[in-house]
C-alpha cells in the first residue's frame, strides 16, 4: 500500500526544536473526495531564524543508551519526588502561579492580602505537605546531601514552606477562613432577610387583609347551604392558588371577579403587588429555614475551629514568626465572632416570625413543625402572581374603552358643529345641492365651471363629508 502523500517538503531544522503537539492533517491534491482549506493553503514566509532561536529546545538531558560521557551525567542530574504523581503534578501547576519561595514566605508570615489572591490561599492551603510527606521529604534531602538524587522543585518549596513557617497548615485554614467569612456570612444573612421582610409585609398589608376578605364573603356565598363548607370564618391557604379554577359565566374565574372587586374598591390597589413582591421572590427561590439554619451552624464550627487555630499559631511561635498574624487574625476574629452572635440573634427572630405567621393565618400547631418557608408562601404567590396578570389585562382593557370613549366624543362633538363650509341653509342642505347643480350655478372653490353630476360636485367644490 501507498504510504502518506506529502505536499511539503521536509524540514530539518539547524537545532532541536520544542515540538507542537498537534494531529497531522495530509491533503493531497490527487485524493478523492471533498476540497477543504487545507488543500489550498500555503505556508506563510515567516523568520524561521527567529522561531528557531525562540523555540529551541534547550533542556539538557540525557540520552537513553548514548555515550554522550560523564559530562553530560553531571551536567543533567536526576531529580525525584516523594509525591504521588497526580498530587505532584497539582502541586507544580499551583506553584507555577505563585511568587518564589523567599517573597511567598514573606506573604504567608505577613499575612499579605495584597501578594495573595484567595484561591491562592486556598491552594496553598489544599496543597500544603502532611507530616508523613514531610518525613519523607527531609529523609530523601538528607540522601540528596551524600550524593543521591536531589528533591523535586515541587518537594523542595513545601518543605521549605514548611520549615520557614511554623504552624504553616493553621496559619493557612485561619487566613482562608477569615477572607471567606464576609462572602459566607453575606450568603446567609441576606436570604434570611427576605424570607423576614416577606413574612412581615404579609401580615402587616392591609391590602391583603381587604382581598382574603373578599375571598371569604365570596366563599361563604358560594358555600351557602353546605354544611361541610358553608358559614367559615377562614379558610385554608391552599385556596389562594385555586380561585382562578373556579370559573363562571363567560369563563370569568373567581380570581379575575374579586380583582376587579378589589380595583374598584381600592384606588391603589396595585400597590399590593409591589409590597409583597418578596413573598414571590421568596417563593420562588425556594428558601428553606431549616437549610440556613444548617450553613449558618457550619460556619459557626468553623469559627470555633479558626479560633483554636488562631491560639495554637500565637502559641507555638515567636514574636517575630508571629507579629503580623497577630495584627491581621486577632481583629478580624473578633469581628467575625460579633457578626455569628449577630446572625445567630437574627436567625432566631426569623424563627419567630415564621411561626408567628403561621399562627395569624391560621395553620394549625402540629402543621407548623414541618411546614417549608417556601411552601407556606407559595399560596400567596401563585394568587398575586395570577391576580397581577388579571389586574394589567383589566387596566389595558380599561384603558382602552377610555380612548375608544374619547375618539366618540371627539367625532361627536365635530358633527354637532359642523365641519367646512356651509352652502346652504335650511333642513336638507343635500337638497340644496341637488338644486344648485340642476341650475347649473354651483361652482368649485378654485372657480372651474358647473357640474354635470353630483360626483363631481362634491370633488369640485371642497365639500367633506365627516363620518362618526
Amino acid at each position: 500500500p501507498r504510504g502518506p502523500q506529502f505536499r511539503k517538503p521536509a524540514v530539518t531544522p539547524k537545532d532541536k526544536m520544542k515540538p507542537l503537539f498537534w494531529n497531522r492533517i495530509l491533503a493531497p491534491l490527487d485524493a478523492d473526495g471533498p476540497m477543504s482549506i487545507w488543500h489550498t493553503m500555503e505556508e506563510a514566509d515567516i523568520d524561521v531564524n527567529k522561531l528557531a532561536k525562540t523555540f529551541a529546545d534547550t533542556a539538557k538531558t540525557k540520552k537513553l543508551g548514548g555515550s554522550s560521557g560523564a559530562a553530560s551525567a553531571e551536567s543533567a542530574p536526576k531529580t525525584i519526588s516523594t509525591l504521588s504523581r497526580k498530587r505532584f503534578t497539582a502541586v507544580s501547576v499551583m506553584l507555577a502561579s505563585l511568587p518564589d519561595v523567599k517573597p511567598l514566605t514573606a506573604a504567608i508570615i505577613s499575612m499579605s492580602d495584597e501578594v495573595l489572591k484567595l484561591e491562592q490561599v486556598q491552594q496553598l492551603r489544599m496543597h500544603a505537605a502532611t507530616d508523613e510527606e514531610l518525613m519523607a521529604m527531609r529523609a530523601a534531602a538528607s540522601a540528596a546531601s551524600e550524593g543521591g538524587p536531589s528533591l523535586d522543585a515541587a518537594d523542595t518549596t513545601l518543605l521549605a514552606l514548611a520549615d520557614a513557617v511554623p504552624h504553616l497548615s493553621k496559619r493557612l485554614q485561619v487566613w482562608e477562613f477569615l477572607r471567606e467569612f464576609d462572602e459566607a456570612m453575606s450568603d446567609i444573612l441576606h436570604p434570611m432577610r427576605l424570607v423576614k421582610e416577606a413574612l412581615d409585609a404579609l401580615t402587616t398589608s392591609t391590602k391583603l387583609q381587604v382581598f382574603l376578605s373578599a375571598v371569604l364573603a365570596a366563599g361563604n356565598y358560594l358555600n351557602g347551604g353546605n354544611k361541610r363548607r358553608g358559614q367559615a370564618d377562614g379558610f385554608g391557604l391552599d385556596i389562594l392558588a385555586k380561585l382562578s379554577a373556579t370559573k363562571g359565566e363567560g369563563g370569568m374565574s373567581l380570581l379575575l371577579f374579586l380583582t376587579y372587586w378589589c380595583m374598584d374598591q381600592l384606588p391603589d390597589f396595585d400597590q399590593i403587588y409591589n409590597e409583597l413582591a418578596g413573598v414571590i421572590d421568596v417563593s420562588h427561590a425556594g428558601l428553606d429555614l431549616q437549610y440556613l439554619q444548617g450553613e449558618l451552624r457550619l460556619l459557626s464550627n468553623r469559627l470555633k475551629s479558626a479560633v483554636a487555630g488562631v491560639s495554637a499559631v500565637l502559641a507555638g511561635g515567636s514574636a517575630a514568626s508571629t507579629g503580623g498574624f497577630k495584627m491581621y487574625a486577632e481583629p478580624k476574629m473578633v469581628k467575625a465572632q460579633q457578626a455569628m452572635a449577630q446572625a445567630e440573634s437574627s436567625f432566631q427572630l426569623t424563627l419567630v416570625a415564621f411561626s408567628d405567621a403561621m399562627t395569624y393565618f391560621g395553620i394549625p400547631a402540629k402543621k407548623q413543625g414541618k411546614m417549608r418557608v417556601a411552601d407556606f408562601l407559595r399560596p400567596f404567590a401563585v394568587m398575586l402572581e395570577e391576580s397581577k396578570q388579571s389586574y394589567n389585562a383589566e387596566e389595558s382593557r380599561r384603558a382602552k374603552d377610555e380612548r375608544r370613549r374619547n375618539r366618540l366624543n371627539i367625532n361627536a362633538a365635530v358633527l354637532a358643529k359642523g365641519k367646512g363650509k356651509r352652502i346652504a341653509k335650511g333642513a336638507d342642505p343635500m337638497g340644496a345641492i341637488a338644486n344648485a347643480a340642476k341650475n347649473k350655478r354651483t361652482k368649485g372653490k378654485n372657480g372651474f365651471g358647473p357640474s354635470r353630476n353630483f360626483g363631481t360636485i362634491r370633488k369640485n367644490s371642497g365639500i367633506r363629508l365627516v363620518e362618526p
